[in-house]
């Protein structure tokens, strides 16, 4: 008599266990081949436990992050415990109170200009530009400069920040260091197609309007969901009710066959067709809007087209810059250089614009924090920059 036969209810139980656990076993090990094979990469099997690295870690812990929901921007800098100089809306003043008699300075701009995002890092700290544009503009008394910069913003959301926020200072100077961000419209159709409404604005309104699983592509959601437990098996599940939702509906909530019309949204104009704009012309339009809105309040605009590794003159001479930009990814370089090829021809043509892509050319030492961002050293770069053409 064998061990089955012997231990006839622990056979029963095996059995029932192996009909349960089997196909869920299979199911995950199918998803993950099918989503590898068709999105690239795919989250680890049967258990998936997102990582935090020092930066986002450091970030957390300081009570500041991205986490405030805004209707118009999408998002905002939360309340950020422990910085007396943060203001309502994420707004950051060095100098004082920006009162009628001071000269006030205003910045926008993404990560690079956000006062909170990136001075987490042991090589940036508080030394973004902006606080170091207030270290250069002391001498002129009563000198404000308040940060408004958010990281991840484009041009479009600095638009709609300077006119709901940058304005209610009253400043005299509006400064845009930007660029960087417009890659987001080379990655993503949504972008491309709805300028004006950023991609957490689409999440927020599709959950609202049913969209069903929130427009993101498959790979993306695993970064931004919960899911730990046989992860692929659970977001091919998901991808596949969407598809059999919309082959019953006829709406899709994904790529360049959602329409909003299809969920009761709308948002705004569409940027398709043989007229649609490219990357640089929304950039340009937006920056050259900022001009006209900044000058309608009688302030001074000017934008500055941000350095970044892989583009201009400038070559990485030290280690640590050498090993980033050896690290950049393939499709990166050419699709960013084809922004700024454009967008410095532009650039040229506008006299508020700072070309500022060759800003580095000449100085020695590392003076990045990653690919995309300067460190503290290459802020005060940019900090000289601006003031420079102030002066």
């Amino acid at each position: 008599m064998n061990w089955f036969e012997a231990n006839p209810k622990k056979t029963i139980l095996f059995i029932i266990l192996f009909l349960l656990v089997a196909p869920l076993i299979a199911a995950e090990l199918f998803a993950k081949t099918y989503i590898h094979i068709t999105q690239g990469r795919s989250a680890p099997l049967f258990y998936y436990s997102p990582q935090q690295n020092e930066t986002t870690q450091a970030r957390a812990e300081s009570g500041c992050d991205l986490s405030f929901l805004d209707p118009l921007l999408g998002y905002s800098i939360s309340e950020c415990s422990g910085y007396p100089e943060k203001r309502q809306g994420g707004l950051v003043v060095y100098g004082g109170e920006p009162v009628p008699e001071a000269y006030v300075i205003v910045t926008l701009g993404g990560s690079t200009t956000d006062p909170f995002h990136m001075q987490v890092r042991e090589d940036i700290q508080e030394k973004t530009w902006p606080y170091l544009l207030h270290q250069n503009c002391t001498p002129v008394e009563k000198c404000v400069v308040v940060n408004a910069g958010v990281g991840g913003y484009s041009s479009s959301q600095e638009l709609f920040r300077l006119i709901r926020d940058g304005l209610m200072v009253s400043p005299d100077v509006v400064i845009s260091l930007n660029g960087i961000n417009e890659w987001y419209y080379y990655i993503s159709d949504d972008y491309r197609r709805f300028p004006y409404v950023s991609r957490y604005q689409q999440d927020t309104f599709r959950a609202l309007g049913g969209a069903s699983l929130d427009g993101r592509s498959d790979v993306d959601r695993f970064g931004q969901r919960n899911t730990r437990i046989l992860p692929n098996a659970q977001e091919l599940f998901l991808v596949a009710m969407r598809k059999f939702r919309t082959l019953l509906t006829g709406a899709d909530p994904v790529g360049a066959a959602f329409d909003p019309a299809d969920f009761g949204l709308y948002f705004g104009f569409e940027n398709k067709g043989p007229e649609a704009l490219a990357p640089w012309e929304i950039w340009a339009r937006n920056v050259t809007l900022m001009h006209a809105v900044a000058g309608a309040v009688g302030a001074e605009y000017r934008v500055v087209l941000q350095p970044t590794m892989g583009v201009g003159a400038w070559e990485p001479q030290a280690d640590g810059d050498i090993e980033l930009f050896e690290n950049m990814r393939d499709n990166y370089l050419p699709q960013i250089r084809d922004f700024y090829t454009k967008a410095r021809q532009a650039c040229a043509s506008m006299d508020f614009c700072i070309d500022g892509t060759d800003a580095f050319v000449g100085h020695a030492g590392e003076l990045y924090s990653d690919a995309r961002h300067p460190n503290a050293a290459g802020n005060k770069i940019i900090a000289d920059l601006v003031w420079n053409a102030l002066r």
